[in-house]
């Protein structure tokens, strides 16, 4: 067993109705730009008239005013006629059943009060279902497509922005993400507030995605469709969904790491060190640094690498990212006194690090602080972990190491991981400092 292993061990869019993508194949030819446009706004509008009655709005109903708290969209689909929306649409009802409710808006007005079938957390997805059969329920359902699709094809997505009525939205095909560990599709349209949960259509009016979020600027993601179809063949969990949501996160975070742990890491020259840099595609990776001058009586150098993903548990939680930094400082304007009171407040910050959190949802850190062999230099370690009170066995996991005797040098390692089983945890921050030569 290693030293560094006896060491570690730690004790959308909410509002609106729905937002509706269709892409149709039109031939660029030698017709004129209008007759172009003309074929496109036809096109546009044959999808919505067709596909308008199978698209829902979603509200979840607060059980004690007996109004709605947020409302998100959803539609039907073929071959169960169920309804699918997003995960963060329908949370509260799933984390407080006693407080809220849900029920659908359809074309006609009509409403009925609908139950959660089933849930994919980690590619925010639900299902629905009426608790009740409703006469007025529309027969019309959308079908989820099994083809691939170009970039650069047009889709459009239905949706009630702000909920200012069912309206259509066009918009282009850009391909999955490539630096995200959750598959999303890039759509380049004006998704909305209220957007959430709609299907994004091909030009055969089929199901390519589900909106799910938005970065402005025409950047949209979608959830692509076959998580929707893995979801509806899956049989409903006979667990609370609270557990549910424990059981997929805890799942998730043990497939990350297990896929981050598999790979060769690569390192970059960092002061006198080696440091872990291009774990997978999915960090990305800033520097920042200033000389020492008359303004400023130090010197720094810092790289800091990130996850861009978070998942979405709750209003007030958002977990699965991962972070890690290096801080190298150094000062001859400083005596020995100074400088050592200016490296304890580095090493004892954890400011920029630690995501908010709630008190309602996690417990305090607690921390143990030992010594360590790292590159074959003695560092100060600290190594934190606080727990979710609603999640148990899902963790924050804070790990600062600061190297020892350098008099006016120093240097810190940061490593945060935002939601994640301890083990998990454990296992990604050994392979980080036993990488570091």
């Amino acid at each position: 067993m290693s030293n560094i292993r006896i060491l570690i061990i730690f004790s959308f869019l909410f509002f609106g109705g729905i937002h509706f993508s269709y892409a149709q194949d039109l031939v660029l030819d030698n017709t004129n730009t209008q007759n172009k446009d003309v074929l496109y706004n036809t096109t546009t509008q044959k999808v919505f008239n067709q596909a308008q009655k199978s698209v829902y709005q979603i509200r979840v109903i607060n059980k004690k005013s007996g109004q709605k708290s947020s409302i998100g969209s959803g539609f039907r689909v073929h071959p169960h006629g169920f309804f699918v929306t997003n995960y963060h649409v329908i949370s509260e009802v799933v984390l407080e059943p006693d407080d809220y409710s849900l029920e659908y808006l359809g074309h006609a007005n009509n409403r009925a009060v609908l139950k959660i079938r089933n849930i994919d957390v980690v590619n925010d997805l639900a299902v629905l279902e009426p608790v009740e059969k409703e006469d007025g329920l529309s027969k019309r359902y959308l079908n989820i497509s099994g083809k691939a699709m170009d970039q650069g094809a047009p889709i459009f997505s239905i949706g009630n922005p702000h909920d200012l009525g069912m309206t259509i939205i066009n918009g282009v095909y850009n391909g999955l993400l490539e630096k995200s560990f959750y598959k999303k599709i890039l759509f380049s349209g004006a998704l909305n507030p209220g957007m959430s949960g709609g299907p994004a259509l091909n030009v055969d009016g089929k199901v390519i995605g589900v909106n799910v979020a938005t970065s402005g600027d025409d950047l949209g993601y979608l959830v692509p469709a076959k998580f929707v179809r893995a979801l509806l063949d899956g049989e409903p969990p006979e667990v609370e969904w609270k557990n549910v949501v424990r059981d997929q996160l805890l799942n998730n975070s043990k497939k990350v790491i297990l896929g981050l742990l598999s790979k060769p890491w690569e390192t970059k020259n960092f002061g006198e060190f080696q440091i872990p840099e291009n774990l997978d595609a999915a960090f990305k990776c800033w520097g920042a640094g200033h000389s020492e001058s008359e303004e400023k009586n130090y010197s720094y150098a810092q790289m800091v690498c990130s996850t861009q993903d978070n998942l979405y548990i709750s209003s007030s939680i958002d977990t699965g990212k991962i972070r890690f930094s290096a801080l190298k400082i150094d000062s001859v304007a400083m005596n020995r006194f100074a400088f050592s009171q200016f490296y304890k407040s580095n090493y004892e910050s954890v400011s920029g690090n630690v995501s908010d959190k709630s008190i309602e949802d996690v417990k305090e850190f607690s921390c143990q602080n030992t010594f360590a062999l790292i590159a074959k230099k003695k560092w100060k370690v600290a190594i934190c972990a606080r727990p979710y009170k609603k999640f148990s066995g899902l963790y924050d996991i804070f790990v600062k190491a600061a190297l020892m005797g350098r008099g006016q040098e120093g240097y810190v390692l940061d490593i945060f991981m935002d939601g994640f089983a301890e083990s998990s945890g454990q296992d990604f921050a050994e392979k980080f400092l036993e990488t570091m030569q």
